[in-house]
């Protein structure tokens, strides 16, 4: 490949991120991010908290019933998308989505290797009232099997955020929104 057509790519490739961040900066008002550690109540269980982890993060959230809570405000109905930023070595750990009290999604964490290593995850579209809210997320695996996951954060995308942004993008808005990146 020669000098000027790698020069082209390039710039297209700065272009086309410029735009991403662009279109992030338009976007993050919309976005409802928290820190897996900001809980605000748990039950059924008790979280450790490892300092060896790439995120601020928790463990020991692993085994059946074991619940923990957020505390959101969703600027505006309408459909989201969640997400989490995570580890585990499980092939699959189920977590049972709740809001208010309203069980609305089972989600499933899929592994990305190990505990120490976080990967983006994606599930299953729902529908969100304006306001303040409680989210419960709880271990909803079978009873007696390890289901760990440690999560860095959780995030609910308005499915506007999927359209315009890469995975790459949405993890450093997340990110910078979080704290977790200057």
């Amino acid at each position: 490949m020669n000098k000027r057509v790698l020069f082209i790519l390039m710039v297209m490739a700065l272009l086309i991120g410029a735009a991403q961040v662009a279109a992030a900066n338009g976007l993050a008002d919309k976005i409802v991010a928290f820190l897996a550690v900001d809980f605000i109540n748990q039950g059924e269980g008790t979280v450790q908290f490892p300092t060896d982890r790439a995120y601020p993060t928790f463990s020991h959230w692993d085994y059946q019933g074991h619940w923990l809570e957020w505390k959101v405000t969703i600027p505006e109905a309408g459909l989201y998308i969640p997400t989490a930023m995570y580890g585990t070595n499980r092939e699959l750990a189920y977590r049972q989505l709740s809001i208010d009290g309203e069980v609305l999604s089972e989600m499933v964490f899929h592994s990305t290797g190990d505990f120490r290593t976080y990967k983006l995850g994606y599930f299953d579209p729902i529908e969100l009232p304006a306001g303040e809210h409680i989210i419960r997320l709880t271990v909803a695996g079978d009873a007696g099997v390890h289901q760990g996951v440690n999560p860095a954060w959780f995030a609910f995308l308005p499915v506007e955020v999927l359209l315009e942004l890469d995975d790459a993008a949405i993890i450093e808005t997340i990110d910078t929104m979080l704290g977790l990146r200057k």
